[in-house]
């Protein structure tokens, strides 16, 4: 047991520390600023794809093939849209599958006209856009 282990239950609990201790590749105590922590930690959510509402980027194509949760910012042409395909927007779409061909989703889209529009797939079939 290292001579600092022995102290750990009783240091201070909080939420605004500058530094995380941790221990280098050979054993040695270090600091990392918060900093860096906040940039490993949020460049694995991204690379891995682990945050369900990340910009997933443009999308021009079939908006009822879209099996990925996130936000996605749609460019004229994508079929499957409430109104006019020359509109653009951005469109959340949240999607889960039960499991075999049980696949939901719910998507809202907020169109370059100013209106916004909600729809839901329940087991794979589409139900129609809805003015909200």
């Amino acid at each position: 047991m290292a001579v600092t282990d022995e102290y750990e239950d009783k240091l201070p609990v909080q939420n605004t520390g500058k530094y995380i201790r941790a221990l280098d590749a050979n054993g040695n105590p270090i600091l990392i600023p918060m900093e860096e922590i906040a940039k490993v930690v949020g460049g694995l959510m991204s690379n891995l794809g682990l945050f369900p509402f990340m910009d997933r980027g443009l999308f021009k194509g079939d908006l009822n093939t879209i099996k990925e949760s996130g936000i996605y910012r749609l460019q004229e042409g994508s079929t499957n849209t409430p109104v006019s395909s020359e509109d653009w927007g951005v469109l959340v779409s949240f999607y889960t599958n039960f499991g075999g061909n049980q696949n939901s989703s719910i998507q809202i889209i907020s169109l370059s006209n100013g209106n916004y529009y909600i729809r839901r797939m329940w087991y794979g079939s589409w139900l129609a856009w809805v003015k909200i």
